[in-house]
């Protein structure tokens, strides 16, 4: 899928940023070291500052930063791909229904790993959570900061900081609505003849003719159990196609300017997880394993 290689290509260039300001990154490492979240909670070296009732600030050494951001892709782009898996084997399977509910999850992690790489990393905190956090702050936390669960972080550009943010959004809302601010543009501003990155943005946007993912995966898995029946397997022969192949999924978001029925709506869920599943396995392979050295270093080497 050609739109899913070239926005790759552009995560690709932000994964490097990380790399370069991380230093070495070891695999072993990798696999140990501790989530973003575990260091802003654990961390005497992650500095919280309360800035008013629905945002905070984190300061940090960028080296610790970068590493932690990469090391979160790293584990978020396997969970992708154990996740496309399970999609083909639903595929396969031909449960559409079921395929769908997958192949949105695939997007929709897709869609966080991008905007992680993109440096706007997504926070969901337990109201436990939220204590444990805001009393590592020099200042007290407002009380209604406290209530807040799900943040959009801002990191610094030289990396020393993430800003979040908690603008009320659902998580799923949130993550679509990233995807269409901060990452389409990428290949928008350079590569304006991808005529499909557009409508990618409205997919995500849920707007000019199309459904946003969410709320199509909202009405097959929660609002009608039909769709797990007869009703369902009707809209199965050009949706699984999709699936199966991505030179089917590329032809199909050239062809449509809108989604014109169900099966258009379904199928474009399909095209997504596509795009995002490519675009990020093509930046994890050729940005983060390439930049990954033999042997083991102490946690902040």
């Amino acid at each position: 899928m050609r739109s899913a290689y070239v926005l790759g290509r552009e995560l690709q260039k932000r994964v490097n940023e990380l790399a370069d300001t991380a230093g070495k990154i070891y695999g072993t490492n990798l696999d140990r070291e501790d989530s973003l979240k575990s260091h802003l909670l654990d961390d005497p070296i992650y500095v919280v500052t309360p800035l008013s009732a629905a945002s905070f600030k984190v300061d940090a050494p960028g080296g610790d930063i970068a590493r932690a951001l990469l090391r979160d892709f790293h584990i978020g782009s396997k969970r992708i791909e154990q996740q496309w898996k399970n999609t083909e084997v639903l595929a396969q399977s031909q449960h559409v229904a079921w395929t769908l509910v997958s192949a949105y999850y695939c997007s929709f992690f897709g869609a966080i790993e991008a905007m992680r790489v993109c440096g706007v990393p997504m926070l969901s905190l337990t109201q436990a959570e939220g204590v444990q956090l805001f009393a590592k702050a020099a200042t007290p936390a407002p009380s209604a900061l406290l209530q807040k669960s799900n943040f959009r972080g801002e990191l610094a550009s030289d990396y020393s900081s993430i800003t979040f943010t908690s603008s009320g959004e659902k998580p799923h809302k949130a993550a679509w609505n990233g995807f269409s601010a901060k990452v389409l543009p990428l290949v928008q501003s350079d590569v304006g003849r991808f005529v499909e990155i557009s409508r990618f943005k409205s997919i995500a946007d849920g707007e000019g003719g199309w459904e946003s993912p969410s709320d199509i995966r909202n009405r097959w898995n929660y609002r009608d159990a039909s769709y797990f029946s007869r009703h369902g397997q009707q809209h199965s022969k050009a949706f699984l196609s999709i699936v199966n192949k991505s030179e089917n999924a590329s032809r199909w978001i050239q062809e449509r300017s809108r989604a014109r029925d169900e099966l258009d709506r379904i199928s474009s869920v399909a095209v997504v997880a596509h795009l995002l599943r490519g675009a990020i396995v093509e930046s994890y392979e050729h940005g983060l394993l390439a930049r990954i050295e033999v042997g083991r270093a102490g946690r902040r080497g």
